[in-house]
């Protein structure tokens, strides 16, 4: 899903810069600038990284060296009137064995952190700046009318094809997939401050962007989430379950689900290749104290005590 979707983001932003950035000798240097410093990212990234000499317990110096090469492709980007989002893909491409296999000291975990929790926000509430309630809805018919056309073009295109190829979770899948609030609004926003589309082209793009963010997500996460249903499917489906050995594993889960909050961490086994990397990370030294369920697993688990409970009472009536 993540490689679909940096190839999709990487091929709408190609297209962008090059049906719309004007070419100036400013626009030159930041192509040149772009490419050495992808260029010395690729190569030299590994002596910082993999360094025994610096460590981010101290100075978190591997932080500031991502963030000085974003700030110089944000800087060039700006003096050439376009924008940094394809170096800064490529760059995020290049980086990736670092993230995933050095990964020192959690660095991984500490860059989302800064980020989703300073220039995510920042950049939302700039873009929210820039629009206005009163012309969305002075323009709730073609507002409706656009929502509508994109929701349906993505829904089909996506169940279309993994449908076929990722069967098992297709329609969860369909709906994620039909998102796209950040890039979206990145590309809105980037066409307002070029005067590209004026104030109210924006207003609707970014209202529409916003909801079918909101609508899909909610659907896949009230809709497509673990229940009991699904362990039932599960059991029954094996072929090597008895109802008596059934029966017993659901009663074994009921008094596990009994003691939830005694215990520091809730994993809701919804993905197993995800579940296998939230335990893999959790013997991470850095995660070794790790603790703490959200709302959502609890209430996961409440609803599935509660099928369990329904279900053996209604068996046992029979």
């Amino acid at each position: 899903l993540m490689g679909s979707t940096f190839i999709t983001n990487i091929c709408t932003a190609a297209t962008l810069s090059i049906l719309f950035m004007k070419p100036t000798i400013e626009t030159l240097i930041f192509i040149i600038t772009s490419i050495i410093i992808l260029v010395f990212a690729y190569k030299y990234s590994d002596i910082l990284f993999e360094s025994k000499t610096f460590s981010m317990n101290k100075n978190e110096i591997e932080l500031k060296y991502i963030f000085l090469l974003l700030t110089i492709l944000i800087f060039f980007a700006t003096l050439g009137g376009g924008q940094a989002l394809l170096p800064v893909f490529i760059l995020g491409a290049l980086l990736s064995k670092q993230f995933t296999h050095t990964n020192k000291n959690d660095m991984l975990t500490r860059l989302q952190t800064v980020s989703f929790t300073i220039f995510t926000p920042i950049f939302f509430i700039v873009g929210g700046t820039k629009v206005s309630i009163p012309i969305i809805i002075s323009t709730i018919g073609i507002f409706l009318l656009i929502f509508v056309v994109r929701q349906v073009g993505k829904f089909i295109g996506v169940y279309t094809i993994v449908k076929k190829s990722l069967s098992k979770h297709h329609m969860y899948i369909t709906m994620i997939m039909s998102t796209g609030l950040t890039f979206g609004l990145v590309a809105a926003l980037y066409g307002l401050n070029n005067h590209i589309i004026p104030q109210h082209i924006y207003s609707i793009l970014a209202g529409v962007l916003v909801l079918s963010a909101i609508l899909p997500s909610f659907i896949g996460d009230k809709f497509y989430a673990p229940s009991f249903e699904e362990l039932l499917h599960r059991l029954k489906n094996r072929g090597t379950e008895s109802k008596e050995s059934i029966h017993r594993r659901l009663k074994q889960a009921l008094d596990e689900i009994e003691h939830i909050e005694e215990y520091g961490v809730l994993l809701v086994n919804d993905s197993v290749e995800g579940t296998a990397f939230v335990i893999d990370a959790l013997f991470h030294p850095s995660l070794k104290n790790a603790s703490g369920m959200n709302e959502r697993e609890l209430k996961i688990a409440r609803e599935i005590q509660e099928g369990i409970i329904k279900y053996l009472s209604d068996e046992e009536g029979e």
